[in-house]
Order: C-alpha cells, then sequence, then structure tokens
C-alpha cells in the first residue's frame, strides 16, 4: 500500500492550533498574575538592585530588574522583572521606585507603574484568531479525505 503524502491543510492546521494553545496559555497567565496583583499586591518602595540583559539568539533580548523591598514584616525580599526596554534605560541601579509585591510569593515583584504590565488580551486575540485559522485548515483537511475517499 503506499504511502500518502501529508496534506498541507493538516500541517497547517496542527502547526497553528500547537501556536495558539501557547500563546493561550501565555495570556491566560497574565491575566491571571494581573488578578493576583490586583487582589493581593501590597505597594511598597523598592530599589533597583540589578540592571541585566538577557541576550537572545533567536529572539529580541530581555531587559531584566532584580528589585528589592523590605515586606511587611521588615524581612528583605527580592525578585526579578522583565521590562519593556524603554523603562530598563531610564532606571538606574540604587534607585527608589514604587513596587508591587505578592506576601505570600515574596519574589514575585513588579514596578507599580499602571500601563507597563501586559495584560495578555493581545496574545489571547492572537490565539483566538489562530486557532480559527487551525480549525478551518482542519475542516479542509477532512473535507479533502472525504473528496480522496469517494
Amino acid at each position: 500500500m503506499p504511502k500518502q503524502q501529508q496534506s498541507p491543510f493538516l500541517i497547517l492546521g496542527l502547526a497553528l492550533g500547537a501556536v495558539a494553545l501557547i500563546l493561550g496559555a501565555l495570556g491566560g497567565y497574565y491575566q491571571h498574575m494581573n488578578a493576583r496583583f490586583a487582589a493581593e499586591g501590597r505597594q511598597t518602595t523598592g530599589t533597583v538592585l540589578v540592571k541585566k540583559v538577557e541576550k537572545n539568539t533567536d529572539a529580541d533580548d530581555r531587559y531584566l530588574l532584580q528589585l528589592g523591598y523590605t515586606d511587611q514584616q521588615q524581612k528583605a525580599q527580592s525578585g526579578w522583572e522583565a521590562v519593556p526596554k524603554a523603562a530598563w534605560d531610564g532606571l538606574k541601579e540604587g534607585q527608589s521606585l514604587p513596587v508591587l509585591y505578592l506576601p505570600n510569593a515574596p519574589t514575585t515583584v513588579r514596578l507599580d507603574q499602571p500601563g507597563l504590565e501586559s495584560s495578555g488580551t493581545g496574545y489571547l486575540t492572537v490565539a483566538a484568531v489562530l486557532g480559527l485559522v487551525a480549525v478551518a485548515s482542519l475542516f479542509a483537511w477532512v473535507r479533502t479525505r472525504k473528496r480522496q475517499a469517494v
């Protein structure tokens, strides 16, 4: 029995579906974290301890800040946050600034600057569009298989 060639509709549908799942998970994570910070976040003054750039060969560089602060129990804490390059460029090590942290996860900290965090909506929108295209591709693949079977 000769081996059948894979349909481009199948390959496209599966690939787009996988990307849609990844983007959907990322968007859901951002929305979850934003909800956690809104509900549980505590405001305090933090300090930029370290500025670091993570060089990536296949993607854009990541601009990281290690933020230190004192929690409600007067215990020193720190955590890392990735920020846009423009925000990273405007900060200096040792600079004080407002931060939010999660008391139950004290290393989870972010700058307290509205609009700086990702809402996740863009990821979810792209995931939905890719998911629809993936379903349409798989539907086209099924129709093609049915026609070939006749």
